[in-house]
């Protein structure tokens, strides 16, 4: 198992870094500190056509949201964070 994000503590100190392959030892070293939850990398299942068709079904609902707004300045702005950030996961 490899982690998707840093663990923190409570404080805020990093424990580990994202990427950390977990051992025995560091699990039981989070149960120690008492970390309520961590976050795993897992490896994406989905084909091309899967991913394609996800893409085509994310840019047609956020053109359906963002269908009376000009995409300008900031809403323009806007469109396109949102769009990059829904899209970034459908990518091989």
């Amino acid at each position: 198992m490899v982690l998707q994000r840093d663990v923190v503590d409570a404080r805020g100190r990093i424990l580990l870094r994202t990427g950390v392959a977990l051992t025995e030892q560091t699990i039981a070293s989070l149960q120690r500190r008492e970390i309520g939850h961590i976050c795993i990398a897992v490896a994406d299942q989905r084909n091309e056509d899967e991913l394609a068709k996800e893409r085509r079904q994310t840019v047609a609902h956020l053109n359906e949201l963002f269908r009376n707004v000009r995409r300008e300045g900031y809403m323009g702005a806007l469109y396109h964070m949102v769009m990059k950030h829904r899209l970034k996961d459908m990518a091989l």
